[in-house]
């Protein structure tokens, strides 16, 4: 069941733990403990499919729990490749200690099974996603090693994150020195390889089989085609990416990326994204400004709050909600929005709020603050009659932008 529904595996882990508990497998004064023989291995499996579940359902808290307690009794390479996947520190929320934790968890699966290419081909994708000089290289070892491991039935998740790790090797070896002409190039010859050991092969294989990360090759797919000046093939790409997963975090993007002018198609992508996954960053990021421009406000309005709801320091989504209040007469608002956004400005400078009430004083917007939000504040002071407070946010957006008009 965890290849398929985690809800479905998690309930029937717990009726296997209950199970248990009525065939007298736990000691009466102690949960975790279990009779001899093979009911202790049986009930750990379990309990770490149950944990695993719950990672799957986005319980992560108590997933954590569940697999730190498992591991603190046993360590092992699946408990902590749970853990690691607990404390990714890709994930919303998370900080970058635990993107350490993840991979030193993840390291140390790898040290405990050195033969087992689960541990490598995780460790490997979390350095990719880390970034840095030579992740792509690091990356592509672990992976092919982990590929090689598979004795020749290389998982499609694994041949996927192997083709992105080619890929993002080859690009990142280009000299970014190079002037633009010569780094395309560069990018259409590697984009051209093909046959065995190539970014392309893994990446073909991964999107023939079904699973969670199919999309993620469709949407490589269409960047290598795209790179090969292939525009036809990079767009069914990204096209079957997006059917499978109207949320993808790469085809979603470049998809509106290579529509910016169509505002309304990309205000459809956007917005099926946001069906799929109501927390979608990156499609409430770009439905904002699409919707504004086709004249939704209130649409905009929506996105806006999505976006802030993950980003709440974000000073230019306070202003881009002050801007679409505005347009909706929301006067109010706007200016509580516009205002967030100085103040934002301000504390990043360690200036402190510069709100009085719902007025600004002439201090409220530090140099390098949102001009944007203190001109529309004057302006809709000024509509208000508070004359006073309308010519104070003028006159600090003139210090600010002395050009402004």
């Amino acid at each position: 069941h965890m290849a398929g529904d985690a809800a479905v595996a998690l309930e029937h882990a717990r009726r296997a733990l209950k199970a248990c508990l009525a065939l007298g497998w736990f000691d009466s004064t102690e949960r975790g403990s279990t009779a001899p023989g093979g009911a202790r291995g049986c009930e750990r499996r379990v309990r770490i499919v149950a944990a695993e579940a719950l990672l799957s359902v986005g319980r992560r808290r108590e997933a954590a729990a569940a697999l730190g307690a498992l591991n603190d009794a046993a360590e092992s390479p699946r408990t902590l490749r749970g853990l690691a996947m607990c404390r990714d520190g890709s994930l919303e929320g998370s900080s970058a200690k635990d993107g350490e934790g993840c991979v030193a968890a993840l390291k140390r699966a790898a040290s405990l099974a050195p033969n087992a290419p689960r541990p490598l081909a995780e460790l490997g994708w979390i350095m990719l996603r880390g970034g840095g000089d030579g992740a792509g290289a690091r990356a592509t070892r672990l992976l092919e090693r982990a590929a090689e491991l598979t004795a020749g039935s290389v998982p499609p998740d694994v041949d996927a994150k192997l083709g992105v790790a080619r890929w993002m090797e080859k690009i990142g070896a280009i000299d970014v020195g190079r002037p633009a002409e010569e780094h395309a190039l560069q990018a259409k010859e590697y984009a051209l390889s093909r046959g065995p050991n190539t970014a392309h092969a893994s990446l073909l294989n991964a999107a023939s089989q079904v699973g969670p990360f199919q999309p993620l090759a469709f949407a490589y797919l269409a960047r290598m085609y795209d790179a090969a000046n292939d525009a036809s093939r990079a767009e069914k790409c990204r096209a079957r990416a997006l059917s499978l997963d109207p949320a993808d975090p790469i085809a979603g993007p470049d998809e509106c990326a290579a529509r910016g002018d169509d505002h309304a198609y990309v205000a459809r992508t956007c917005r099926d994204a946001l069906r799929a996954k109501p927390r979608c960053l990156w499609a409430a990021v770009r439905l904002a400004p699409a919707a504004s421009r086709l004249g939704d406000h209130e649409a905009a309005v929506g996105a806006l709050q999505t976006v802030l709801r993950s980003v709440p320091d974000s000073s230019a989504a306070w202003e881009a909600l002050g801007a679409a209040y505005d347009a909706l007469n929301r006067h109010s608002a706007a200016l509580k929005a516009y205002g967030r956004a100085m103040d934002i400005e301000r504390e990043r400078a360690g200036l402190g709020s510069g709100l009085n009430g719902s007025g600004l004083t002439t201090n409220s917007i530090h140099p390098g603050g949102r001009v944007f939000a203190s001109v529309r504040s004057g302006r809709i002071m000024q509509q208000m009659g508070a004359v006073r407070e309308s010519i104070a946010a003028y006159e600090t957006a003139l210090a600010v932008a002395p050009g402004h008009t």
